[in-house]
């Protein structure tokens, strides 16, 4: 998430904020993503057309946590930088159901692998999270200690993401293609991916009851 924007003084190494000296809350951002009905913290903001300091400090508050969940990770703690507005946002949930964790050795391989792609990896301490942005990177969002169904779940997300994005003219239709996929169509894909996968038969009947079930809530809830 793009909404606070922040460089680091010359010559200093990651930034972890704490000094939100060099920050700046970027409304246009959080309008733009309020607008693609992108769940975010700032969304109550995004309507108000001047905000007042306290206001500021709040919202930056809650950005600035965000971003330091980083460090939450070892090796993939970022700060994002400006100019990659979200267009949609998929997450699952933190809940492991006593589920196998992915590999150490291969979430070291992942992170480049996905970063040499446009996408960040983040360390969070809430929902694993797959964000696609309207310049056709992305973010993740992991657990310090994810099991396999988090990681693949959320890379499924980014391998649809992909999908759209080579099918597509451009940059800007593959994103909205994503988007238009809406919620359901999303975790249904995800959720055929999942299915069709050798990891399938080797998650528990906890994991795949949720997999299942997870779609079958978000159908239920919007009518379907």
């Amino acid at each position: 998430m793009a909404i606070l924007i922040c460089g680091a003084p010359a010559g200093s190494g990651p930034l972890f904020v704490s000094d939100l000296s060099h920050c700046r809350l970027d409304l246009r951002q959080v309008e733009l993503s309020t607008a693609a009905g992108v769940p975010t913290s700032l969304q109550p903001l995004a309507s108000v057309g001047g905000l007042t300091a306290a206001e500021v400090k709040a919202a930056a508050n809650l950005a600035a946590a965000e971003i330091q969940a980083g460090k939450n990770l070892p090796g993939v703690a970022k700060i994002l930088g400006g100019g990659n507005t979200s267009a949609v946002g998929a997450d699952t949930t933190a809940a492991v159901f006593d589920g196998a964790l992915y590999p150490a050795d291969k979430l070291k391989q992942l992170v480049p692998y996905l970063e040499k792609r446009g996408v960040n990896v983040y360390g969070t301490t809430g929902n694993p999270r797959f964000d696609a942005k309207w310049d056709g990177t992305g973010t993740m969002y992991l657990p310090e200690n994810p099991t396999a169904l988090q990681v693949k779940h959320e890379l499924s997300h980014y391998l649809d993401f992909k999908e759209k994005l080579n099918a597509a003219d451009d940059i800007r239709s593959g994103v909205q293609s994503f988007v238009d996929m809406g919620r359901v169509g999303r975790e249904e894909a995800v959720l055929n991916r999942l299915q069709n996968n050798r990891i399938w038969e080797t998650l528990n009947s906890a994991e795949k009851n949720f997999s299942i079930e997870y779609v079958n809530r978000l159908k239920k809830e919007q009518g379907k």
